[in-house]
């Protein structure tokens, strides 16, 4: 049984309040009728006990009262241990054998005096009481779990109706308000929160969509312009350095819009705006991430091994494809100095591997976290990027590494390849 379930929870409060507050009687009844019967019992015999020493023979004493018995002198350390050893005063239901006595201890004319009443009736009685109260209790406890089962489910219908509700209201919708149908129950507290929280959402939401889409109109307008500009100087006939310069210019420009188009699709919860029918030349991206990479590849010295097939070909935005490779990749270029980096893919599954300063087990959890990064001026952003990427689109990610021996990070693009 599931204690962090409401029901359950609900089921065994009331449990334990019944079973408690049931034991908590018994204890108090068994308390007054043992106290009642130690003081009724005791005070008849300490005035039978006052009667025989007013009395001046004990043995006649001892004929007029009868069912008692009076020991006295030496005959007390001839009876059993129980009562031989009694000081003085007043014992209540002292066991011999299975005989219970109400017991008197005193003294008169210098010597012990016991006076002993046979109490076992009311013992057995009582036992028997003791018996039945306690499988009264067991049918008590029974009675608590069977009731509070069976009460379980009306007392928290309200919770399952606003859970219900609330499982109802999909991402998309808005203006969703659910407190006026809980207003008259104890949910509606709950209720009318959830619609401030709502509201805030709504007000969030507002001014998320206009962000993206003004920032993404502002961004890609701008870059228009300059990819237009660029297309036009190329048609000019530019040359040399020149011409360099301009292919720069409008790879940079296509990454930007690249990753426009990445951004949207990430903060959008459908997939509008990615192409379905989009593909991706596998190698021929890897070429261009090389090409651009090769200072940074030249300046650690490092030998680049491509085993990916020019012909490899995955049904996926190429923007979104170069985004993970090149984060990937350019982390694995500025961790390994004078290494080997291998990239390979096969069978949907990419994989980099470096030999490079590797990834200390207690930083391997933490790699995706939006804030985590081993670099001073690090952000963080770009693994984490990668994952929402992959989480997007069905990828698996998986990083495997080991100090001073390098890092290989394995992608299976499910459904990617073409």
């Amino acid at each position: 049984m599931q204690l962090n379930s409401l029901k359950n929870r609900f089921i065994v409060a009331v449990v334990i309040t019944v079973t408690a507050s049931s034991f908590l009687f018994a204890f108090v009844l068994l308390t007054i009728k043992d106290r009642l019967e130690e003081a009724t019992f005791g005070s008849m015999v300490r005035e039978q006990m006052q009667l025989i020493k007013d009395s001046a023979d004990i043995d006649n004493a001892m004929h007029m009262m009868a069912g008692w018995e009076i020991v006295h002198g030496d005959d007390i350390e001839r009876l059993p241990a129980e009562l031989s050893t009694l000081p003085n005063g007043s014992h209540h239901s002292i066991r011999v054998d299975n005989t219970y006595y109400q017991v008197e201890v005193d003294n008169i004319d210098g010597e012990p005096l016991m006076l002993l009443y046979d109490i076992t009736e009311w013992e057995n009685q009582e036992h028997a009481v003791l018996s039945m109260l306690g499988w009264g209790l067991l049918v008590v406890l029974a009675l608590a779990i069977v009731l509070a089962i069976f009460s379980a489910k009306p007392a928290l219908k309200p919770v399952r109706d606003l859970t219900r509700r609330l499982a109802s209201i999909q991402p998309g919708d808005r203006k969703q308000r659910i407190g006026s149908e809980f207003a008259d129950s104890e949910i509606g507290v709950i209720a009318n929160e959830f619609d401030r929280y709502l509201s805030r959402l709504d007000d969030f939401v507002d001014r998320e969509k206009f962000f993206t889409t003004a920032a993404s109109h502002e961004l890609r307008t701008p870059l228009s312009v300059v990819m237009g500009a660029v297309d036009v100087m190329e048609a000019q006939g530019v040359q040399g350095a020149s011409q360099r310069a301009l292919s720069r210019i409008k790879r940079a420009c296509e990454d930007m819009l690249g990753f426009i188009e990445t951004t949207l699709y990430l903060a959008r919860e459908d997939s509008r705006g990615i192409s379905e029918l989009a593909e991706c030349h596998l190698g021929q991206l890897l070429d261009e991430l090389l090409r651009e990479l090769q200072p940074q590849i030249d300046a650690h010295k490092l030998t680049i091994t491509n085993r990916i097939d020019t012909d490899s070909v995955l049904k996926v935005s190429p923007s979104l494809t170069k985004i993970v490779i090149s984060n990937l990749l350019r982390n694995a270029i500025e961790h390994t100095q004078e290494g080997a980096i291998e990239i390979a893919y096969a069978n949907d599954l990419l994989t980099i591997a470096d030999q490079g300063e590797g990834i200390a087990a207690e930083n391997l959890e933490k790699l995706f976290d939006r804030s985590f990064s081993t670099k001073a001026d690090g952000t963080g952003m770009g693994l984490n990027l990668v994952k929402r990427i992959c989480d997007r689109l069905g990828w698996a990610i998986e990083f495997i590494s080991q100090p001073d021996v390098g890092t290989t990070v394995s992608i299976t693009m499910n459904g990617a390849h073409h």
